[in-house]
């Protein structure tokens, strides 16, 4: 046998067994919290913050301390994390006019094509079906499509515990496949109306209220891996898709300007197998989402992506340092003014 035939066995042989650089992902779990700020959860310094789940999990993952969004808008943002490419590449960089258009590949499709089930629950109109992030999953729960959406307006939103319930309903239906599955927790997002007993304890601060509600009802899916004897041997990623402006810089919500109120967001990444915690300074991008989880799913990464795998990254606690690009067109679009790029 020839020896170059014999190191591409023993290759294959240990990212099936997992003896590689790190331990293959059986299952995947992407949960992405909309319109989330880094600096209102607890493990990134927020003091009068309530995310205990999060805070547990940066307990046994990396936490990278400077996550860029690639623009300030949940549709751009959520296809710069399925293709690993930045907006200007995808085309989509504004919400509800733009498509991911199905000539590029997603990061489901490529889990789909490697023997995973792969499912989704998206919780907002920004990523309904119809612009195109719903590709290579096999079931994608959608508030707009299919006979419910009739009488529903763009602002309506599934609430963070029907997205878990949904989520959690995907998980135990698939056991013994290997699953991936994306859950979007909208509820930081405008309006912040948090429930009881968040509405109380937050009256003064609704957006924090919020973020303590998805993150209670997180905790959940998480004990559901935990008890399902999932949770060693799955990556778990947590990602904010781009923060808020909260009236600093004139900005009460956000899209329209990229100061960091708005572009970094929080990043937790749990490989599978045993980890410790390890805080990662240098900046990196959403859109090395999509190399990562392909590298730790034992796939190989492909060429020509903007994003780059953060594998070694998390197993040696730095990022190389590099350009990471931003940007926001919603200003240019809705307003005419110009359009703001960044590095």
């Amino acid at each position: 046998m020839r020896r170059e035939t014999v190191a591409i066995l023993l290759a294959g042989a240990a990212a099936v067994c997992g003896c590689a650089r790190h331990p293959v992902a059986r299952d995947i779990l992407l949960v992405t919290f909309d319109t989330t700020r880094a600096d209102h959860i607890g493990c990134y310094g927020a003091r009068d913050a309530d995310t205990p789940t999060l805070d547990s999990l940066a307990s046994e993952a990396a936490l990278f301390e400077h996550a860029v969004a690639p623009a300030p808008v949940t549709t751009p943002s959520h296809a710069s994390i399925f293709t690993g490419l930045y907006p200007y590449r995808t085309g989509v960089r504004y919400n509800g006019i733009h498509v991911l258009a199905a000539s590029y590949t997603t990061l489901a499709e490529k889990l789909k094509e490697a023997g995973f089930v792969t499912g989704a629950v998206a919780s907002s109109f920004a990523v309904a079906t119809r612009f195109g992030l719903s590709q290579g999953f096999d079931s994608y729960e959608d508030l707009f499509a299919g006979e419910s959406p009739k009488g529903r307006l763009p602002s309506d939103e599934r609430s963070a515990s029907e997205a878990v319930d949904l989520g959690m309903r995907f998980w135990t239906a698939h056991k013994g496949r290997r699953r991936f599955l994306w859950v979007h927790l909208y509820s930081p997002h405008w309006e912040y109306r948090p429930p009881f007993p968040y509405s109380a304890r937050f009256s003064t601060r609704p957006y924090a209220g919020e973020i303590a509600y998805a993150d209670h009802e997180l905790a959940r899916l998480f004990e559901l891996l935990r008890k399902e004897g999932d949770w060693a041997g799955s990556l778990l990623l947590v990602a904010g898709d781009h923060g808020e402006g909260l009236y600093e810089h004139g900005e009460r919500w956000h899209s329209n300007l990229v100061y960091e109120t708005t572009m970094r967001v929080p990043l937790l990444v749990k490989p599978a197998g045993r980890s410790r915690a390890k805080r990662i300074a240098e900046p990196v991008s959403l859109v090395d989402l999509f190399p990562t989880i392909l590298d730790y799913a034992g796939l190989g990464v492909p060429e020509g992506l903007d994003g780059v795998s953060l594998v070694a990254a998390v197993r040696r606690g730095h990022a190389p340092s590099r350009p990471i690009y931003f940007e926001s067109m919603a200003g240019n679009i809705n307003y005419g003014w110009s359009p703001l790029h960044g590095l």
